[in-house]
């Protein structure tokens, strides 16, 4: 049978109540009974309109009319011991019984018209009439009327039955769209605040943004800062580089002094042996030059006070080169720091930071380079004033002994010529920032 308005127990509305909503029920079987008082009296402007209940049903009588305008010939009694349902008449002319009963079909519910019985006794028919097959087909057309009858009596009462059920499942389903009304309206709300949240959140965005913007530029600057101080320090390198190339030079050319100096011994030491043999005769001319021994004794304090003042002016040139060692192990340390400082600053632009950050390695190295260069003229320094020490003690031994003779004064003269050099270099280097 068709539906009233096409609208099942789950029709389209509420369907559509499951598309817009999720996770909202479109059943009363999901919400609790307590849930949907609550949501009932906190949202009490939605009035909730049911329709009554019908207990009872329209029933629509069965016209008699039919069955009243057949003959009461054609009538068959109707009597209470032997009623039969009308499905279970067999119509068929030839079995026909004339002494059948009719009785209304029970089971009908509240409000349906009960056919009554009818009671009163039809004639018999005297005698056989030769129309009597008419009067067969008459009684059966009747019982045809009123199957029929019944039938669409039947058909009305599933009708109103099923209207009914439509009627109370649409009830439920407004129950049911109300409470998704309240839902998405609470829904509508939550996301009112969500959206002002986000508004905040993004005007917050937008600040930090320009603060990012603004620390961006700070940073540029910083590293063109960086870039100009990197630059500087690759020309006091390049400065640095070149004053150690005039100290290797330098020490080259000390080096050839020294070499000269140990041929000069050399010869030297033979001229000792011959001035020990000559000292055999100048001894017995001791007596006749005692004047010119004075006159050599003189000398030799003058060539000793000038000898010490020029070791006072060395181990000065010694301090103030341990000074700048000093102020350059400092200037490490500062180089370090802001090596430190540069790769912290430095750490948020990669392509940058590592190209500064091997430009400062080179310079590290360059550094070391340079440190361990000046160490090994420091080692050599002290090395030529450890044998210059030694030959200075060894002149003066030669000169006790060879009693103070003019080619002794002539050979401290020319020791004493190297220190000059060795002192010019170091008062350069001294003078070089």
């Amino acid at each position: 049978m068709p539906q009233a308005s096409g609208i099942g127990p789950r029709g389209d509305a509420s369907r559509v109540t499951q598309k817009k909503g999720t996770g909202v029920p479109t059943s009363g079987r999901n919400i609790s009974k307590f849930n949907r008082i609550q949501v009932v009296t906190k949202y009490n402007r939605v009035p909730l309109h049911r329709p009554p209940v019908k207990h009872s049903f329209r029933t629509t009588r069965i016209s008699t009319t039919g069955v009243a305008t057949c003959p009461s010939t054609f009538r068959p009694p109707i009597a209470s011991s032997c009623r039969k349902s009308l499905s279970m008449i067999d119509l068929s002319p030839a079995k026909i019984d004339v002494n059948f009963h009719i009785r209304p079909e029970a089971g009908g519910q509240s409000g349906m018209g009960q056919v009554g019985e009818r009671s009163s006794d039809a004639q018999r028919v005297d005698g056989k009439t030769d129309n009597e097959d008419d009067g067969i087909i008459k009684s059966a057309g009747s019982l045809v009327c009123h199957a029929l009858a019944l039938n669409a009596w039947r058909r009305r009462r599933e009708e109103v039955a099923e209207l009914s059920g439509t009627i109370e499942k649409l009830s439920q389903q407004v129950d049911h769209l109300q409470l998704q009304i309240v839902v998405l309206r609470r829904l509508l709300e939550t996301e009112n605040n969500r959206v002002a949240k986000l508004s905040t959140e993004v005007h917050g965005a937008r600040a930090q943004l320009e603060d990012e913007v603004k620390q961006k530029g700070e940073i540029i600057a910083e590293k063109e800062m960086a870039e100009t101080e990197v630059k500087k320090f690759q020309q006091i390198s390049d400065s640095r580089e070149v004053l150690a190339e005039n100290l290797r030079n330098e020490l080259l050319s000390v080096k050839d002094q020294l070499s000269i100096l140990a041929t000069q011994m050399s010869k030297e030491r033979e001229k000792i042996l011959k001035l020990r043999e000559d000292k055999k005769i100048l001894l017995e001319k001791v007596s006749g030059s005692e004047a010119l021994a004075i006159e050599h004794e003189e000398r030799v304090e003058k060539i000793r006070e000038d000898l010490q003042e020029r070791l006072g002016v060395q181990v000065g040139i010694i301090d103030t080169l341990q000074g700048d060692k000093q102020k350059l192990t400092r200037a490490l340390k500062v180089a370090e720091m802001e090596k430190i400082r540069l790769e912290k600053r430095l750490s948020s632009s990669e392509k940058s930071g590592k190209a500064l950050g091997l430009r400062v390695n080179d310079l590290e190295m360059q550094l070391g380079d340079r440190e361990a260069a000046l160490r090994r003229i420091e080692t050599a320094y002290n090395a030529q004033l450890i044998e210059l020490n030694d030959l200075r003690e060894r002149l003066l031994r030669q000169s006790h002994e060879s009693g103070w003779s003019t080619r002794v004064l002539q050979i401290a003269g020319s020791v004493v010529r190297a220190p000059r050099a060795i002192l010019r270099s170091l008062s350069f280097l001294s003078a070089t920032p």
